[in-house]
């Protein structure tokens, strides 16, 4: 599992922000990542709630092949690169990879 993002100017209109952290992640992934048990710390310890959140967010990381597939698609119709963040497993808290930073602008391509 490979948390993933692009740096890169965004154009809105006619100002333009430098240095913009693009995150990428996997939103509708229909199988999960991996076993939970072994990818989530105290796993069977977890409140419901708790452990729903860790999921999704573990669904959320992308694969080498897929970032593999990320990169080389960026690269020849964008020009960017992709940095991929190490990820120690299992993982023991929540990264917050989309939607509770207030500050955070996300659209969906």
């Amino acid at each position: 599992m490979l948390p993933s993002y692009s740096i890169s100017e965004l154009k809105l209109g006619n100002t333009v922000f430098h240095d913009v952290r693009f995150n990428w992640f996997c939103l509708e992934r229909t199988c999960p990542v991996g076993c939970f048990d072994e990818l989530i710390a105290n796993y069977g310890r977890l409140e419901e709630k708790q452990r729903l959140l860790m999921e999704a967010e573990t669904n959320r990381c992308m694969l080498a092949d897929e970032v593999e597939d990320l990169r080389w698609y960026l690269r020849h119709r964008y020009g960017l690169d992709v940095v991929v963040e190490a990820m120690s497993i299992p993982i023991e808290k929540r990264r917050h990879l989309i939607g509770e930073d207030p500050n955070e602008r996300h659209e969906l391509l």
